[in-house]
């Protein structure tokens, strides 16, 4: 069980190898495409990192997972095996609001400055719905952190309102400067319906089917086991599942858009794949996982050069 040993050490040449194969994997799919300037690419290719490290911020701190490297090769494997997710600035950008404002959720479990950090993450999951408007259902994820660690307070299930208003108003009058399309958020947040799924299957059936395959193993897993963990650990994994339904949902009923902005629904499954990889899985089984994800990344890769 080679990969399974390896990725069980949170040592540092694991990390380095991880970022350095993600790296490789950026580059060589950024560098054909020749209309995107060096200062975009460069601008990319930090969001990417920032993504990677911070997926590991988030469940060594918050003690997700254990020390290892289980829910950042899960991210990898599945960012690599469809590259449109990085190459595409509307993606990659929510991406990164999307895990700011899961952070300031997930730490809400400290009770320091929690107004603060409601406000923050509402904040955070607004400037990601400015990309993708159905992430607007983020805020649901919001109301549930109030209700889980701050019900005690009341007037805290107006701070996310009070958040989305002041980021409207904001933008608002910044789009106002530069047109006079005042009717952006009507036109955004109404434009709801089925997504093309037939397209995006002919387009790329073996990453949908595996990504199928592999989140259902994940849910399955989730749901058997977050009856048994801690309190403040069931907690965690909760807001980090409802955030992944929520943005699979929203992904489904979002009418324009492709089969990328799936990436975003990556960033919690991974971190509910490192909790469920730490835990007494058959090492057959779990290595059999590992090398089909790591299979479904080279074959992108290899298909790349």
């Amino acid at each position: 069980m080679i990969l399974t040993r390896f990725l069980s050490k949170s040592k540092p040449i694991v990390f380095v190898s991880l970022a350095c194969y993600l790296s490789i994997h950026f580059w060589i799919d950024i560098l054909p495409v020749t209309t995107v300037n060096i200062f975009a690419i460069i601008g990319k290719y930090f969001i990417l990192l920032s993504l990677f490290f911070g997926i590991n911020f988030i469940v060594k701190r918050n003690k997700i997972n254990h020390t290892n490297a289980f829910a950042v090769f899960t991210f990898i494997a599945l960012c690599t095996s469809l590259p449109e997710i990085y190459l595409n600035a509307n993606v990659l950008i929510p991406a990164f609001f999307v895990l700011l404002g899961l952070r300031r959720l997930i730490s809400l479990k400290t009770q320091i400055e929690p107004k603060k950090k409601i406000f923050d993450a509402s904040l955070w999951f607004f400037a990601a719905s400015l990309f993708q408007p159905y992430l607007v259902l983020l805020m649901l994820v919001v109301f549930y952190a109030v209700v889980e660690y701050t019900l005690y307070d009341a007037k805290n299930f107006f701070i996310p309102l009070i958040a989305w208003i002041c980021g409207a108003l904001f933008f608002t009058a910044f789009k106002l400067i530069q047109t006079d399309e005042w009717q952006f958020f009507y036109e955004a947040y109404t434009d709801f319906g089925w997504n093309n799924f037939r397209l995006i299957w002919q387009e790329n059936p073996l990453f949908i089917c595996i990504f199928s395959l592999f989140s259902l193993f994940i849910l399955f897993s989730i749901f058997k086991i977050i009856s048994g963990v801690a309190l403040a650990l069931k907690t965690s994994l909760n807001l980090i599942l409802l955030s992944f339904i929520v943005v699979l949902v929203g992904w489904a009923f979002a009418e324009k858009t492709q089969i990328d902005a799936l990436g975003i629904a990556v960033l919690p499954l991974s971190m509910l794949a490192g909790n469920v990889f730490q835990l007494k899985i058959k090492p057959v089984l779990k290595e059999v996982l590992f090398l089909l994800l790591l299979v479904l990344s080279l074959s992108s890769f290899l298909g790349s050069i």
